[in-house]
């Protein structure tokens, strides 16, 4: 039948399957071989099956049951679970709530995952496609600073359109014995971890939040520490990562924000604009209202082009952080106890189906993509 079906209907017959069946369908003959192998077909697929089936991956930690937790989820208002598609977890995992598996970034169906043990500062970096079941362990290198031992580490995660590659970016830190980080960049396609260098000395990345990728850059939030007469302050601003590049940039923020802590600010995405978010949260049996103030910046290469796009009110509830901002604006909130609340400028806030005794800074939310990456 292949020899009367045009290559163009095939690869929009093909598309319309999920991931794991379009895996099988390679053993059919070997045409569909080398068509569905080709980077050509891959990035088709990408492209036409997700947009037709928007969806929503969560990851959890159930401290209960000491265990991950990740499900697919409509892109809808109530965030309702897909039935159709389970994820298996496939790591193990130190039983310990401190040594919970932390999500880097996603792109284009593959996720990454650090994992730091308690026992030791060695990193351990996954990349994982859930679609396809596929997973590589990433192994970091030794740190190249003598007596580093007690150090902070920062990941990053993106792709390289130029070399068609997927990289991580790890920065290692330790003020008592360098005032920059080690910071080295691994390839998947080459397998090799190389050292490259980091523009100015005391800069340190906040790594407790996840960074936020975006046309090819990663972005962290980013603090120094200041003399302001006889205290110490923090200032904060963003890095930015070209990955092809391979190039830091700081991004000043605005104004308002220069003095601020790194644990008051979240990064995030709207409409392919960096986002800078203050919350304001409550805390138990407190009074007043939590507060979100939330900053875009319209032209990358014009720092100055932050503008402020929404200042949030809500009396006498927490909450919770900003996991995603949506297309048309709703915030999904990530508040105590894994308990997500929605909040829609129309409806007001309401629940999500997603609820239980989890830990509020394990939850992460991001695109599920079916890829064959």
């Amino acid at each position: 039948m292949e020899d009367y079906l045009p290559k163009e209907l095939l690869s929009d017959i093909l598309s319309k399957l999920p991931s794991k069946t379009i895996l099988r369908c390679r053993s059919v003959c070997k045409s569909w071989f080398s068509l569905i192998s080709t980077r050509e077909f891959q990035i088709f697929y990408l492209e036409k099956y997700n947009k037709s089936n928007p969806r929503l991956l969560m990851r959890r930690y159930d401290l209960m049951h000491d265990r991950e937790m990740y499900s697919v989820h409509h892109d809808s208002l109530a965030l309702t679970v897909d039935p159709d598609t389970v994820i298996e977890f496939p790591f193990n995992c130190t039983p310990c709530p401190r040594c919970y598996l932390r999500i880097i970034g996603s792109i284009d169906g593959v996720v990454c995952l650090g994992h730091k043990k308690c026992a030791y500062k060695e990193e351990k970096i996954i990349l994982w496609n859930p679609s396809i079941r596929i997973k590589l362990p990433i192994f970091p290198p030794m740190m190249r600073i003598r007596r580093m031992l007690n150090y902070s580490v920062a990941l990053g995660f993106g792709y390289d359109k130029v070399t068609d590659d997927y990289k991580v970016v790890r920065l290692a830190y330790n003020y008592h014995y360098s005032p920059r980080p080690q910071v080295d960049i691994y390839g998947v396609k080459t397998a090799i971890w190389r050292a490259i260098p980091f523009p100015s000395d005391f800069l340190c990345i906040y790594f407790k939040g996840s960074p936020v990728y975006l046309n090819g850059c990663v972005y962290w939030i980013m603090y120094r520490w200041v003399s302001h007469g006889w205290h110490i302050i923090t200032q904060c601003s963003i890095m930015k990562f070209d990955v092809s590049a391979e190039m830091f940039e700081e991004i000043q923020l605005p104004e308002p924000l220069d003095d601020e802590s790194p644990i008051n600010l979240e990064l995030e995405l709207f409409n392919e604009r960096l986002i800078v978010i203050k919350p304001m949260r409550l805390q138990l049996h407190s009074r007043g209202a939590s507060k979100y103030n939330m900053w875009a910046l319209n032209n990358y290469e014009n720092q100055n082009s932050w503008e402020e796009i929404c200042k949030i009110s809500y009396g006498r509830i927490d909450l919770g952080r900003v996991l995603r901002i949506r297309d048309n604006g709703e915030l999904i909130m990530g508040a105590r106890y894994g308990k997500t609340k929605i909040r829609d400028r129309n409806v007001g806030y309401y629940d999500s189906e997603c609820r239980g005794f989890i830990m509020e800074d394990s939850i992460y939310i991001d695109k599920y993509q079916e890829s064959l990456a």
